[in-house]
């Protein structure tokens, strides 16, 4: 809302709401087209009463708007995030008229850090950053009176297997930001997100959601070889060599292995 809206807008119905063509920004659903608001505020309105939870997760990521000339006419003279933001807290307004916390994902606020000044406090924001971990946006935020939640990911890429040694180094960096971060305004946690490929490794990413969770229960990282040996007794009944090949790719597996590469993956480990 407005992003990922493909959805809505491949509907002949609402196929006039798109804002612009193949290859322009994230599949957008036009913020300035006086239809939209009625309807994503009717949707809002539908999926608050379904689910029970306070919080209700608005996304907003991934979205360039702003270039189709309803856009530009409205924000003439403003600064390119000023629509962004006015979306923003329209939908917010509709998100707490249905009695829930609103919850967006951070990375516009990353890269346009003026328009902090001018989002509603109650506002939750989910700082997602899926390699190096930069812990100035989220102190940003956090200094700003934001609430935050930290989103590493255990998958996030269609070629390459995951969960590796990356994905890991990724969790305890964002687990060690939070922590000190927590110092300066209020952290409500961590969300591990897993953007699953078909591709993936099934059943290696059981372990890392055992992992995720060790991790946020001792409020930080966990000895990852014997995490995995005793989690691997559990699960399994097995332990020595048999168990490091079996966990292996969920722990040591080097970043960038890409998919077609796993067998001569796994024969090394065995010959190893």
């Amino acid at each position: 809302m407005p992003d990922h809206a493909r959805a809505i807008t491949s509907l002949p119905q609402y196929a006039e709401l798109a804002d612009g063509g193949e290859g322009h920004g994230f599949n957008a659903i036009c913020p300035s087209h006086p239809r939209t608001l009625p309807l994503l505020k009717e949707i809002i309105a539908e999926v608050a009463e379904l689910f029970p939870s306070r919080y209700f997760h608005a996304g907003m990521d991934e979205v360039n708007v702003g270039d189709c000339p309803r856009c530009r006419r409205r924000s003439r003279g403003r600064p390119r995030w000023w629509l962004y933001a006015q979306h923003l807290k329209a939908i917010h307004q509709a998100v707490a008229a249905a009695g829930k916390e609103m919850i967006v994902w951070a990375d516009h606020v990353e890269h346009d850090p003026a328009m902090l000044k001018s989002l509603p406090r109650d506002l939750i924001l989910a700082h997602w950053q899926y390699r190096a971990i930069r812990p100035e946006p989220i102190r940003r935020s956090l200094r700003a009176g934001f609430r935050v939640i930290g989103c590493p990911a255990l998958c996030h890429s269609g070629d390459m297997i995951m969960p590796n040694r990356a994905n890991f180094e990724n969790m305890d960096a964002m687990t060690a930001t939070l922590r000190r971060g927590a110092r300066g305004g209020e952290v409500l946690g961590l969300v591990n997100t897993w953007w699953a490929p078909w591709r993936g490794l099934r059943d290696a990413y059981l372990p890392a959601v055992a992992d995720t969770g060790a991790m946020v229960r001792q409020a930080g990282p966990v000895r990852r070889a014997a995490f995995m040996a005793r989690l691997c007794r559990q699960l399994f009944g097995i332990g020595g060599a048999a168990g490091r090949l079996i966990l292996g790719p969920t722990h040591v597996l080097e970043p960038e292995v890409p998919v077609e590469n796993f067998e001569a993956y796994v024969q090394a480990a065995r010959e190893a």
